[in-house]
């Protein structure tokens, strides 16, 4: 993916409208920063505008119901823009000016679809059909959400059964837990909302079409001295700030899971118990070949010999207790999270959350030294977790994006 570039953090602000059943109001003028958050682990957006205001527009205004925001803004207009319908969730004052008669305060948006009455009540809802079916209807029946949607399949029909008490997106979220796939071992479903619209698949599957789609999105990181960056356009690829949250940490690997777990099922219908080992796993890899070091090494001295119990109840043979996904699970997380960062890049409005990009960080020679050969161990490809969109528009609009991004092990080849 090949982009058309002016300058790094340049951005147009396409749309930023207030509407109410009153009228409209142009938000440009009056705000002076935005932020717009997304996640894999979300299925919603949230937005915060930063709004100075001399001209009373809050008194305008009086009553956040039935009150949205159009957001649109590109870096590039060759490629879709990113685009929302918010409904304004709450405005929060945060300072007067007696002097220059300016109120600045947060207006707090989330996903219009979130904030309907459909997705906020309570349902009986019977089922007997596959996650995917089940998700799909949820969302386009019960939300009756009109966005973009995409539903991985899902293995197996579930049986004859009915869930009460919950609203549409609890109940979303039941069948994306218990959801198994017929081509993915990990099962690892995710339900979010991203700049096209709904997702519900697998981080294997996120894994496998996004490093067919990096293209140009290599990101580089002057770990000598970072802030020594020009805002070019020759530069725009680079990596403003990094911070390594999580490498291959042996706590957290046990935290998660990994250390080789087996799981007991009791059956309350039968009285019967079942014992099932842990088994070996083939998941997608983000660095094909790569290795996640302490994974593996733990791997290899706990592989004959399970040391953690998981106990499940099974009311029946036909509730759908996720047991083997759930040891899947604790196998795959670990491997996933092996290395976690948060970096700071220029804004590029064609990325979204689920998709890949690629880090190149070159080795450290004690600690002045840039070598040319990339690091093993923070080199590679890495998937994008959460985003935060950050325009400064306190000036000429600025946009630099926030990532956490988690790669599994190094990378070889």
């Amino acid at each position: 993916m090949s982009q058309t570039r002016k300058e790094a953090g340049a951005v147009k602000i396409e749309k930023l409208i207030l509407n109410t059943p009153s009228g409209t109001l142009n938000l440009t003028p009056v705000t002076t920063r935005l932020d717009l958050y997304e996640s894999i682990l979300s299925p919603y957006i949230v937005c915060e505008l930063l709004i100075a205001d001399s001209i009373g527009v809050a008194d305008k205004f009086p009553t956040i119901t039935e009150m949205t925001v159009d957001i649109q803004f590109t870096t590039d207009e060759n490629f879709a823009p990113i685009s929302h319908r918010l409904a304004v969730f709450d405005i929060a004052m945060k300072s007067y000016s007696a002097g220059d008669k300016v109120q600045m305060y947060k207006v707090i948006c989330v996903s219009e679809d979130f904030d309907k009455p459909e997705a906020r009540e309570s349902i009986q809802y019977p089922y007997n059909n596959t996650c995917a079916f089940l998700v799909a209807d949820l969302l386009q029946n019960k939300i009756k959400s009109t966005k973009e949607a995409y539903f991985e399949q899902t293995d197996g029909i579930l049986p004859p059964s009915s869930l009460s008490n919950k609203t549409p997106y609890q109940l979303i979220d039941y069948f994306r837990i218990i959801a198994l796939s017929p081509t993915y071992q990990s099962h690892s479903f995710v339900f979010y909302q991203d700049k096209y619209g709904y997702k519900f698949t697998t981080i294997e599957k996120l894994i496998e079409e996004g490093k067919k789609k990096i293209g140009d999105r290599v990101f580089q990181y002057n770990e000598v001295a970072p802030s020594k960056i020009d805002h070019t356009i020759s530069n725009w690829r680079s990596i403003l700030a990094r911070d390594v949250v999580v490498e291959n940490s042996a706590k957290w690997e046990e935290y998660l899971g990994g250390n080789n777990p087996r799981a007991i099922e009791f059956n309350l219908e039968n009285g019967s118990i079942e014992q099932i080992e842990n088994q070996e796993f083939n998941f997608v890899r983000m660095d094909d070949g790569g290795t996640a070091p302490k994974t593996n090494a733990r791997a290899d001295k706990t592989k004959d010999k399970a040391t953690e119990n998981l106990f499940f109840v099974r009311a029946n043979e036909d509730d759908p207790v996720p047991t083997k996904k759930m040891l899947a699970l604790r196998k795959f997380l670990p491997e996933l999270l092996s290395i976690v960062s948060h970096i700071e890049i220029y804004g590029d409005s064609t990325m979204t959350v689920g998709e890949m990009l690629k880090v190149e960080i070159p080795e450290i020679d004690g600690l002045t030294e840039r070598k040319t050969e990339q690091s093993q161990t923070h080199s590679g490809n890495y998937l994008i977790l959460r985003m935060r969109h950050m325009i400064d528009m306190a000036g000429p609009p600025f946009y630099t994006q926030a990532l956490e991004i988690c790669k599994s092990g190094s990378a070889r080849g």
